[in-house]
């Protein structure tokens, strides 16, 4: 594992990555690299589990060489400048449970992605917000280069603190921007959608490790939740 994630590192990728042949984890995220395309040599980093490269600087398109990293089961390019189209060769990826491409310019969009039996928190997350908001996950309102996370996220953080009777009636007012105006909900049900809002956006916090196991969303979802569904 190797682990070089925040730490304002500057310059170019190093090169000499592509040669640690036995790695399971690279985390790259978050650092000063200047502007430069993924290194289409991390292809010899056959045993990869997680590549974590997110607010990196790439740019460019994503390399078909992608497709060889076999046993990756993470792979998160978020918040980058990758442009052109997804490249088809992403579906080799046998082993693959999650994929980041959010805050991009790329021409096919990640979510555009059926969720399926290896969909993971995060995937299942998201779900949830387009249950709740009933957008899209790309909705072209939520503004340029932002996707329902994001919008969430933002609106979720910006809540006032539920520390007394008024501030949880603010809470709910904060929450009619996010919830389905077609439903017709109580004051109690906007604090248990809010308790929910609260573990999507636990589950789709930017470093894969922060995230919890489903085990963890399960019993976190353990809330009563009524008159959620649509009216006919």
């Amino acid at each position: 594992m190797l682990n070089l994630a925040e730490n304002n590192l500057d310059g170019s990728i190093p090169s000499f990555l592509s040669n640690l042949n036995e790695l399971t984890c690279l985390a790259l995220g978050y650092n000063l690299f200047k502007p430069s395309p993924l290194p289409s040599s991390f292809e010899n980093l056959s045993k990869l589990e997680i590549l974590f490269v997110a607010n990196a600087s790439l740019v460019g398109e994503i390399p078909n060489s992608i497709g060889k990293l076999v046993s990756l089961p993470i792979l998160d390019l978020s918040t980058n400048y990758l442009s052109s189209k997804i490249p088809y060769t992403i579906a080799e990826l046998k082993s693959i449970m999650q994929i980041e491409l959010s805050d991009n310019q790329l021409s096919e969009y990640a979510y555009s992605l059926k969720v399926n039996e290896k969909s993971d928190v995060y995937s299942f997350s998201v779900v949830l917000m387009e249950l709740i908001t009933s957008k899209r996950p790309n909705d072209t309102c939520f503004g340029e280069n932002k996707d329902i996370v994001k919008w969430v996220t933002e609106s979720a953080l910006s809540s006032p603190e539920r520390k007394t009777t008024e501030n949880a009636s603010s809470c709910c007012r904060d929450l009619r921007k996010l919830v389905d105006p077609r439903m017709q909900l109580s004051t109690g049900d906007y604090e248990e959608i809010d308790k929910v809002l609260d573990v999507a956006v636990l589950c789709t916090t930017s470093f894969p490790i922060n995230r919890p196991f489903m085990r963890r969303v399960v019993e976190l979802l353990k809330v009563k939740i009524h008159k959620l569904a649509l009216p006919n």
